[in-house]
């Protein structure tokens, strides 16, 4: 192991010499750039260049034995956004789980299928091209999803509409499942600066607002059905809905130009909307369903409120 001496440079600045055989080795040359990464217990990692190894194949095995078929599907998911590459669920009562297996991959997950099945297991695998997923195009997909959900349940009183509400919280899961696994693939594979690593964590969180954001809106339109007949509360609760769907536009866009203004004059509207719910609620407490829609509502405001908020903080 070689040592270095730490030197002064300039005024703030601290520097240290590098091997001439490691720069040889690398061709690198005055102006050349390395990359640094902090790993821990004060190790700080020098490299010449981005780290984008042959990511380990993993197979990860699942028992159905004594499982329902919704801990089964959890556990297909989870070991999916865990970045395995093949995923082998067995049993003797496999066939019993055949159809939660196909319809978890077929609309939970991305660019999976099923590759071999037998009289006691069925293996599922496929293949990520790493390099030609674009966070920023999935957050964009996942906000136009949530954006159709917002009309969609201000027309409750137009037609029936659950089920296309249902297929959008779908498709917005599997761009969600699919944020997490290529983010968790790029801190365990790809060595990364600081920043890249920082940016990567806050796209997670906005991915995550956003599922929960249309997980809610999902709730608020099943409750709606239930009181199509209320006329008075759905005017005063779709008159919230639009309030909150213009918040979110606005916070969204103060996401994507990171106008910390704009994300600022948007936080008190939490509190707005909360006073808004509170006052339906003691109004309308005894109707069923009422207290639950105005909960949810809040629970949107929240969300959108926590992405305005990582937008100044």
């Amino acid at each position: 192991m070689e040592t270095r001496k730490v030197i002064g440079f300039g005024n703030s600045s601290f520097v240290i010499s590098l091997p001439k055989g490691w720069l040889r080795k690398y061709n690198l040359q005055k102006g050349s750039q390395v990359y640094l990464k902090e790993n821990g217990n004060g190790a700080l990692e020098l490299t010449a260049q981005f780290k984008d190894e042959e990511p380990v194949q993993k197979k990860i095995t699942i028992s159905c034995e004594g499982k329902n078929q919704e801990r089964i599907q959890r556990e297909i998911i989870a070991s999916y956004i865990k970045d395995y590459n093949t995923i082998e669920v067995n049993g003797k009562s496999i066939n019993k789980y055949e159809q939660t297996i196909r319809e978890t991959v077929k609309n939970k997950l991305v660019a999976v299928e099923v590759i071999e099945q037998t009289k006691d297991k069925i293996v599922i695998g496929g293949f990520l091209d790493y390099k030609t997923i674009s966070h920023e195009v999935l957050i964009k997909r996942m906000d136009i999803l949530v954006r159709s959900i917002f009309y969609d349940i201000q027309r409750v009183k137009e037609e029936e509409l659950s089920d296309n509400i249902v297929q959008r919280d779908i498709d917005i899961d599997r761009l969600f499942f699919l944020i997490q696994r290529t983010i968790k693939h790029f801190l365990e594979n790809v060595t990364v600066p600081r920043e890249k690593t920082v940016i990567l964590l806050k796209t997670w969180d906005l991915a995550h607002r956003l599922e929960r954001i249309a997980d809610d809106l999902k709730r608020t339109g099943r409750f709606l059905k239930h009181i199509k007949n209320e006329g008075e509360l759905l005017e005063d609760i779709i008159t919230i809905v639009k309030g909150l769907e213009e918040d979110y536009t606005k916070t969204m866009k103060a996401e994507y130009t990171k106008d910390m203004v704009l994300a600022f004059n948007l936080s008190y509207r939490k509190g707005e909307v909360g006073k808004q719910c509170d006052d339906l609620y003691r109004r309308d407490w005894n109707k069923k369903w009422a207290p639950l829609i105005t909960e949810t509502l809040k629970d949107i405001s929240a969300s959108t409120h926590r992405i305005a908020r990582g937008v100044y903080s």
